[in-house]
């Protein structure tokens, strides 16, 4: 008789547990659509969580024009939408300076449900953008303004932008291109790209990811704890800082043959390698882990590391596009 009895103990214990527990498998949707005003707007700041966000600039654009939808899970498909329904869009302006037009889903109160709400917004290319969501893709094309984004878990890409640009994001990879300003980004799980980037410097910044950083302008910081990095310069100032540093992976730098620069190459595990074609070089000092020297006329810095990896420099000249040849990275 007691096996029998700890047996239906046993069984009753996982059926009241679940009598107590309410399955959200139902997902309900809610589009929305609303314009406002340009006139006197600088800036566009737009707030979410659960969901992307997608901005589009449109130079015949006379207004900001928002659509986007709403979603909730719930035990029916009319649960879930009258929760989705509750989710408030909130567009005001903030005066300023700038003036801004300030677009904000707002939740109502705290549940074991998933809410979240997506948008899609035209502006004019004249205003600045401000976005942040958690858990959404952000994505951004053809302002003339700065650009600064914030997602914890998806891609951000940003693409043709004037202004200066700031991205983080710590679960997904960044990708920005066409980037006349500065660049600043970020993630701590995921790859970098950047292409065509840069007025007088780039950052980028990944704890777990690759860094391919080509076609940039100005001083260049980039940065991975574990993954390779490619950085290619098509132009620098007369006093440079330019460091590329990896703690697992290869480095591969190519600078124009005219910088001026100290440099420092190091490896704790792997081989060093300089392919440093036109350029002068002075003071030069080598080890089986290491290079230094003084390129051409000195007086910048060049710095390229890694702990568990080959580093190697290549110098290009200066009126040729650097990247019109594959690096020796595998």
């Amino acid at each position: 008789m007691r096996p029998t009895r700890w047996m239906t103990l046993l069984w009753l214990a996982p059926i009241s547990l679940l009598a107590g527990c309410t399955m959200y498998l139902a997902q309900g949707k809610v589009d929305f659509h609303e314009t406002a005003g340009s006139e006197g707007i600088g800036k566009v700041i737009v707030e979410t969580r659960n969901g992307s966000i997608d901005v589009r600039c449109d130079t015949n654009a006379r207004q900001v024009d928002i659509q986007g939808s709403k979603f909730a899970s719930g035990v029916s498909q009319e649960d879930a939408r009258a929760l989705a329904e509750k989710i408030q869009i909130e567009v005001r302006r903030e005066s300023g300076p700038p003036q801004s037009l300030r677009i904000v889903a707002k939740f109502p109160e705290a549940d074991v449900r998933n809410r979240g709400a997506s948008f899609r917004i035209v502006v004019p290319p004249t205003v600045s953008l401000e976005l942040v969501t958690c858990n959404g893709e952000v994505t951004v094309a053809g302002t003339r303004r700065e650009v600064r984004v914030e997602s914890s878990n998806d891609r951000i890409r940003i693409s043709d932008v004037q202004g200066n640009v700031y991205a983080r994001t710590s679960n997904g990879e960044v990708v920005a291109s066409a980037i006349a300003g500065n660049v600043d980004v970020s993630s701590s799980n995921g790859n970098i790209q950047i292409q065509r980037a840069g007025r007088d410097r780039v950052k980028a910044e990944t704890s777990n990811g690759r860094i391919r950083a080509i076609e940039i302008r100005g001083d260049a910081m980039v940065r991975s704890s574990n993954g390779q990095i490619e950085l290619r310069v098509v132009s620098l100032p007369d006093r440079p800082t330019v460091k590329a540093v990896t703690t697992n992976g290869d480095v591969f730098v190519e600078l124009p043959d005219t910088v001026n620069a100290n440099l420092r190459m190091h490896t704790s595990n792997g081989q060093v390698h300089g392919n440093l074609k036109n350029a002068t070089v002075k003071d030069f000092e080598s080890s089986q882990n290491s290079h230094q020297a003084t390129l051409n006329a000195g007086g910048g810095s060049v710095e390229i590391e890694s702990c568990n990896g080959s580093v190697t420099l290549q110098t290009s000249p200066a009126t040729r596009p650097a990247g019109s040849q594959e690096a020796p990275v595998k």
